[in-house]
């Protein structure tokens, strides 16, 4: 039973307005920082969620997480002349796309380590082996 909330518990972690944060800490700090942690917990993220075989839940987190960012973007006024040419609301979609490289680079590299694991378990008798290089 605990097993399947903790199974969950990721998706509540993209409840969080990951790329309205960025363009918050953007905005008040003229730091990227936010970009750069929000680049390193994707990649975090996608390896993750691979792991544990649930790329839906990582889709759909990443909706949740869009559509929170462009609401509360929509609070605040004065980013329309700091963010030129684009609306901040424009740059949060924009982000939400690129966020998705990141993710799937944190997928791959799951995807690679748990393929040479199981090759690396996998026990192959030494006859097959040379049968199928006379081949």
């Amino acid at each position: 039973m605990l097993k399947k909330y903790l199974s969950n518990i990721f998706l509540l972690l993209f409840l969080i307005p990951y790329m309205y944060l960025g363009l918050l800490l953007d905005f008040h700090y003229h730091s990227v920082s936010g970009f750069i942690f929000l680049i390193f917990l994707a990649i975090l993220g996608g390896f993750l969620m691979r792991i544990k075989g649930q790329i839906r839940l990582l889709l759909v987190g990443n909706i949740i997480s869009t559509i929170v960012s462009y609401i509360y973007s929509l609070k605040f006024p004065d980013w329309q002349l700091f963010y030129q040419p684009f609306k901040p609301t424009q740059l949060i979609l924009v982000f939400a796309f690129l966020y998705l490289v990141p993710q799937a680079f944190g997928a791959f590299w799951a995807t690679f380590f748990t393929y040479s694991k199981q090759t690396r378990n996998q026990k192959i008798p030494l006859p097959a082996i040379r049968k199928n290089s006379q081949k």
